[in-house]
């Protein structure tokens, strides 16, 4: 999404802060930090990451709706 000012300019796309404050167990943590650290990213990508890549991008197929892909 490219977000145009009313001079024309181009400005950079906002991105939105989702507050999660969810609790993950000791292990998942533990395990989160050590990605982290090995692959030089952030907490932030690790998680965005393993999320697109359970799920993928529910935007890239305008056909599949979020149910189809969720399993459990």
């Amino acid at each position: 999404m490219t977000v145009i000012d009313i001079s024309g300019k181009r400005r950079r796309p906002r991105e939105i802060s989702v507050q999660m404050n969810t609790r993950v167990s000791l292990v998942t943590r533990e395990l989160l930090d050590d990605v982290v650290v090995a692959h030089g990213i952030t907490l932030r990508e690790a998680v965005e990451m393993a999320i697109e890549e359970k799920w993928g991008s529910v935007r890239s197929d305008s056909n599949a709706s979020l149910d189809a892909k969720v399993t459990r």
